[in-house]
């Protein structure tokens, strides 16, 4: 890989047209190496649960490890 950031899209996610300008903008907006977004799990046509609140979290860095261990925000690669 070359570049300054990347992202892990697999082969059964479903990504949004506008996911990697939405990263870019909060990486932009808050001068920030990392960004997520929450995520939505689908089951079947009618079950499905959002993994993380729709809200904005900006965590130091020093705390993200912390954050992650208490389920305050949920990466996967």
């Amino acid at each position: 890989m070359k570049g300054d950031y990347v992202s892990f899209i697999d082969s059964d996610d479903y990504v949004g047209p506008d996911y990697l300008k939405t990263l870019m903008d909060l990486i932009n907006e808050f001068n920030t190496p990392v960004a997520a977004v929450a995520h939505l799990c689908v089951y079947d046509e009618t079950t499905s649960f959002i993994a993380s609140k729709d809200t904005r979290h900006l965590i130091p860095n020093s705390e993200i490890l912390k954050a992650m261990a208490h389920d305050q925000i949920i990466f996967s690669a």
